[in-house]
């Protein structure tokens, strides 16, 4: 027998499993099983882009890691390991050596969501990170595996091969962000490991090709392109020059974008000087200007105001607008509405609005100081 009371044959050439080693299997579990849990609720609640509740941290918790946990138990219990416990050799036994069956590793994942996660909730789930670690150090059983008499091992594993499980957690974290679409830039939302900061976009992403570039976005969940290319200017509440060639509206639940092109003659302080002067866009905060990758110019103008042109009526906006020349002759502009208090749909339709302006560059020409 050994100190965990295994018999010797059952456990010859393992050692218990250390708590870094466990913590990194576990993450690679959650990535994938979280992955797919995202994509189950996703596909079975989607109707007009993502549902409203998920994207909330807390609810985002009580939803995907119990559903994560039950999508694993019959893995686990059919081939006796999980994809994390393979790339670090580790195995839960009975102490006879002994495979656990579907209902063990169901109890035990059970176990594992209150005492090992803690409900996902960020501050309990720190506490019990922590203590679970201290636990595991010193050589004695997690809770989930204490009752039971379950024995956690691990195949011994040098360094380079430890360090490679950890580079395949940060590449799955960030692989299957990008494959997924479910998470993108946002700054009130982390990833699977709290690896950069995202927004979802669904797992059906609408393309939207700019029709005089031809380069092509990728609208968010819940975004639409709310009119066809050439539809009547917006009124003053949202003003863009009637002259203006071509005007996209994008409109989801809380926010509106204005994206178009419009011909003026001269350069581009004259050109901020002609939009100041016939705007209606509200109190103005800020002005700024900017450089874009290729050295293109563009002042950003930051407003806010009561509109009744944002869906949610007479809500406080924050009005971004953008305007940057894209060839002698030739300005595009954003126009961004989204609600003053709410960071995290600002900063939904501020990286949409991105997306749009990125197609614009197709047709840079650079213009002459």
């Amino acid at each position: 027998m050994d100190n965990t009371g295994a018999p010797a044959s059952a456990t010859e050439g393992l050692k218990n499993a250390g708590p870094w080693s466990r913590y990194f299997a576990r993450q690679i579990d959650f990535l994938v099983f979280g992955f797919i849990a995202w994509s189950a609720l996703l596909t079975v609640f989607q109707g007009d882009g993502r549902p409203a509740f998920m994207g909330d941290r807390a609810i985002d918790a009580l939803l995907i890691v119990p559903l994560a946990l039950f999508i694993e138990v019959p893995v686990y219990a059919a081939f006796g390991w999980t994809p994390g416990k393979w790339v670090f050799g580790i195995t839960v036994r009975h102490t006879d050596g002994g495979r656990l069956d579907f209902g063990q590793v169901l109890r035990r994942n059970l176990m594992l969501w209150p005492f090992g996660f803690g409900f996902g909730l960020p501050i309990v789930n720190l506490y019990f990170l922590i203590r679970n670690y201290l636990v595991a150090k010193d050589g004695r059983r997690c809770r989930w595996d204490d009752v039971p008499k379950y024995v956690v091992r691990q195949k011994p594993i040098g360094r380079l091969h430890f360090s490679s499980g950890i580079v395949l957690a940060v590449l799955l974290s960030f692989g299957l962000s990008v494959l997924s679409g479910i998470y993108g830039p946002d700054a009130g939302g982390a990833g699977f490991l709290g690896i950069g900061d995202h927004l979802p976009a669904g797992p059906n992403p609408v393309i939207w090709v700019n029709p005089l570039t031809n380069s092509s976005t990728t609208l968010f969940a819940g975004w639409k392109n709310a009119e066809e290319p050439g539809a009547a200017a917006p009124t003053a509440s949202a003003p863009v020059s009637a002259a203006a060639e071509s005007v996209y509206r994008f409109r989801n639940a809380e926010s509106l974008i204005l994206f178009g092109r419009e011909p003026f003659s001269g350069d581009l302080r004259a050109y901020i000087d002609h939009l100041e002067a016939g705007n209606s866009f509200g109190m103005l905060e800020d002005k700024k200007v900017e450089l874009d990758q290729r050295g293109t110019t563009a002042y950003v103008l930051s407003y806010h105001k009561i509109s009744d042109d944002n869906p949610a009526a007479r809500k406080l906006v924050r009005i971004d607008v953008k305007v940057w020349q894209i060839s002698p002759g030739t300005y595009w502009r954003t126009v961004v509405y989204s609600p003053l208090d709410n960071e995290r749909e600002r900063a939904l339709a501020r990286a949409l609005a991105e997306g749009l302006e990125r197609t614009s560059l197709a047709a840079f020409t650079p213009v002459a100081p």
